[in-house]
């Protein structure tokens, strides 16, 4: 989970915990992040900022890391959908590349509600250890949103 919710700073990066039925934020009270994983498909449970101050300030995102097991290049495939169930918020996609401590963005793109979005990378060189990170950006307060992310492929190409 990213939080607070600047997406580039890896200390703001914490390990959801088991919840029974998902991944949860326990320490989140007011529209937590989570993630859940049913019939190959990552559903990111995403909230946007709900006041200014305290847990209700800053976007609630989640996300889920690609550790990669070995130096070479690796590419990624995958198909986004933002299904926005509260709010009018836009949603954008955010693929991260992170080496130790430092986050770059890779690849952003707007995710249309209720549409599925493909997506396919060009090559990407990652050092064993590296990670490529999926989440999302909401651009409105009071926006709820389950960021569905299927046909997800990682592939190693080569060193």
């Amino acid at each position: 989970m990213g939080w607070p919710d600047d997406i580039l700073q890896a200390a703001n990066y914490k390990p959801l915990v088991w919840g029974g039925e998902s991944w949860v934020a326990p320490d989140q009270k007011f529209g937590a992040a989570s993630i859940k994983v049913e019939n190959g498909n990552i559903t990111l449970g995403l909230r946007s900022a709900w006041g200014a101050n305290g847990d209700e300030a800053g976007d609630k995102l989640g996300a889920v890391a690609f550790i990669a097991p070995a130096t070479g290049r690796y590419t990624l495939a995958l198909t986004a959908r933002a299904g926005i169930w509260q709010g009018d918020g836009g949603v954008t996609m955010q693929i991260l590349k992170r080496s130790g401590n430092t986050l770059a963005r890779l690849r952003t793109f707007p995710l249309p509600k209720d549409q599925d979005v493909p997506f396919a990378s060009p090559e990407i060189e990652l050092a064993a250890g590296d990670e490529i990170v999926l989440t999302a950006k909401i651009e409105h307060w009071y926006t709820g949103v389950n960021l569905s992310i299927s046909g997800l492929k990682i592939n190693f190409t080569g060193k």
